[in-house]
């Protein structure tokens, strides 16, 4: 009995370890399988954009046939249809205020004045009027005089017209108008002038337009794209975003960290409490720039979605020592008028953008031979749609024109920067939107004597831009380099800062782009989540594959746990379908010993309630030494491709208000 009881004991052994090589049989039948798709793939491929060893992005065209689908002209916009209470006038960009802004045949007897726009103390969010409402003359004068008048003059205004006879509260205006100027003020002044000047300086002028991916730029932006390649700007046609909307993408820009690490380095707290703090503690690299001498400026438009305030506490205090802010609040809420889904676009009779970039240009010629760092971010043409960023063109190109006619960029970088592609939308649900939205816009414009100055940074600056993986990380320490270009950039200290880059055993996450980036960079080293990387290859997935559903199972499961279990008044989500899927084999994370199999899913799923577009990415491996079961790794990045709108109204948290339904 005990003889026959080892037979079947030895039977039955022999059978799971037949059984067990034929799952890895099949498992490594599979895996080559998909390996061979990827590999006819790239066969199959003509380019890549970046053909590095670390990192291959594909060539698609701006036109292709697929983008051409989704591509259409959007209305003009014409912001002088709706007048209200004010009436047109002339362009904010003259230089000073003439007798001609008001009304050009006023009624008779007009009355007009100014009152001045104040900030609220310690509140980014409220303003104030002067209550004396002073005569227009004092404005009618050249804008040069305000340098002699120094602090006295004010930064923004508003002007009002009445009839005489009418209350003493300037209410039912016949006309009323927004202005801003740019006095030069003593203290600002002496600060910058008590550090010593630096040669070969350069000021660095940003211009930062939301949601607008390489390509698309390529496709919309003909005027601007033109004045670029005149000028011969850089464009870099490997940048990749590292997460998913504005704030975690510029985070890294400004101040060389990710948005996770602000609590360590500045105090700034998780998500769930964002909303009430403010960021003045934290080293944004307007501060840095200020401490070496530098004037500075941030300026944004759509103040309710603005990169520090929306969800966000904003600041105390102004951030840098010009801060229109005030003035936008003040007019959108007056005289703007006609909306896209989240932004104001006109401001009376002109668009929110040209005012903003007016600014910059007004800015920018004050201090044109002194140094600054000036900060522009425009939202409000570009943030809802693919083709909204045709009507960004214009105000783009013409700012450029200006400031370059005027040689106001003799001593200026100019940087032309993005955040991301188009995240929403029926486009960012095909293949190439998806890439897009991985890939913003960026390009650099150096003074010509820049290069004979440091033609070793230069040099490799081109190549990085054209040939390697960058980041928002990578931006900020260019920037940086920026600061003291003699000091930083000379063929001896580039050449030790190499050396020690190239001994490195680990690459850090950030490098100055006027250093060679090594060819083997891949997005694990760059420090881009695999999410998000656009050097990974995949290919289409049939939704019949056995696999597919745990591994959707997964990322359902993974943002209920991470995301909206600390919100009790979230609902929690179920699978509904897997709406489309990828699978993919990434080398640069290949199978550690202990595993094999490895799969990378990279899928879009919709959830209920509410019917959330949700795209993320699932790593599935199966662990030796653990019965052999598949195992699931999702990463921490879930993207939303479709808008929520009111479905999270109950949360303050900005990374919840993605996945969240409140009952």
């Amino acid at each position: 009995m005990l003889r026959g009881q080892r037979k079947q004991f030895a039977a039955l052994l022999g059978f799971f370890v037949v059984l067990g090589f034929l799952l890895n049989a099949l498992e490594r039948a599979r895996t080559m399988t998909v390996r061979n798709q990827v590999t006819k793939k790239k066969d199959a491929v003509e380019k890549f954009i970046v053909d590095a060893s670390g990192c291959q992005i594909l060539d698609l065209k701006a036109f292709s046939a697929s983008a051409r689908e989704y591509v259409k002209q959007p209305e003009p916009l014409v912001c002088s249809k709706k007048r209200g209470n004010y009436r047109v006038s002339r362009a904010l960009d003259e230089d000073y205020v003439e007798k001609s802004s008001v009304p050009s045949k006023p009624p008779k007897g007009l009355e007009c004045c100014y009152r001045h726009i104040i900030r609220r103390s310690k509140d980014d969010g409220n303003i104030k009027f002067s209550e004396d409402c002073r005569p227009m003359d004092e404005l009618l004068m050249p804008e040069s005089a305000m340098e002699i008048r120094g602090d006295d003059v004010p930064e923004f205004v508003r002007i009002s017209c009445k009839k005489p006879g009418k209350d003493e509260e300037w209410v039912n205006d016949e006309y009323v108008d927004y202005r801003f100027f740019v006095p030069v003020k003593s203290e600002v002044e002496d600060r910058c002038n008590g550090m010593p000047k630096r040669p070969n300086e350069v000021s660095v002028l940003i211009l930062g337009i939301d949601s607008v991916s390489r390509l698309n730029a390529e496709r919309l932006w003909p005027k601007t794209i033109r004045i670029l390649n005149e000028m011969s700007a850089v464009t870099l046609l490997g940048y990749n975003k590292v997460a998913d909307n504005t704030f975690p993408n510029l985070v890294p820009v400004l101040i060389g960290q990710s948005v996770e690490e602000l609590n360590e380095v500045c105090g700034w707290p998780e998500a769930s409490k964002a909303y009430m703090e403010k960021f003045d503690e934290c080293p944004f690299l307007w501060r840095t720039f200020s401490e070496m001498g530098f004037r500075t400026m941030l300026a944004e438009e759509c103040t309710h979605l603005t990169t520090f305030n929306f969800q966000k506490g904003g600041f105390a205090e102004p951030p840098t020592d010009y801060y229109p802010r005030p003035l936008f609040i003040a007019a959108e809420e007056e005289v703007g008028h006609t909306h896209a889904d989240n932004c104001v676009l006109c401001q009376g009779p002109r668009s929110q953008m040209s005012v903003l970039f007016n600014y910059a240009q007004k800015f920018a010629s004050r201090f044109a031979l002194q140094r600054y760092f000036a900060f522009v971010w425009a939202t409000s043409l570009t943030h809802d749609g693919l083709n909204m960023a045709a009507l960004a063109d214009e105000p783009v190109s013409t700012t450029i024109e200006n400031l370059r006619a005027r040689g106001d960029l003799k001593r200026t970088v100019l940087v032309v920067l993005s955040d991301h592609g188009v995240r929403t939308g029926d486009f960012r649900l095909h293949p190439q939107g998806r890439l897009e939205e991985r890939l913003p816009f960026l390009s650099f414009i150096f003074p010509p004597w820049f290069e004979s100055q440091f033609p070793e940074a230069i040099a490799n600056f081109k190549q990085n831009a054209h040939a390697r993986l960058t980041t928002p990380y990578d931006l900020h320490f260019t920037l940086k380099d920026l600061i003291d270009p003699a000091n930083t950039l000379n063929r001896n200290e580039l050449a030790t800062r190499q050396r020690e880059l190239d001994q490195e055993n680990i690459l850090p996450r950030g490098m100055s782009m006027f250093l060679r980036i090594p060819e083997w960079r891949n997005c694990s080293a760059a420090h881009i989540p695999r999410h998000w990387c656009a050097c990974l290859t995949y290919q289409p997935l049939s939704l019949d594959d056995p696999d597919l559903q745990t591994a959707a199972l997964a990322l359902v499961e993974h943002i209920n746990e991470k995301f909206l279990n600390p919100h009790p008044q979230c609902r929690q989500l179920t699978l509904l379908r897997v709406v489309e899927a990828r699978v993919g084999l990434a080398p640069e994370n290949g199978p550690k010993e202990e595993t094999s199999g490895l799969r990378d899913y990279a899928m879009t799923v919709e959830t209920s309630p509410g019917g959330a577009l949700l795209e993320g990415a699932v790593r599935a491996y199966r662990h030796r030494g653990r019965n052999n079961v598949l195992k699931y790794e999702v990463a921490d990045t879930v993207s939303r491709v479709n808008r929520y709108g009111s479905q999270s109204r109950c949360v303050d948290d900005w990374v919840a208000k993605l996945y969240c339904y409140c009952d």
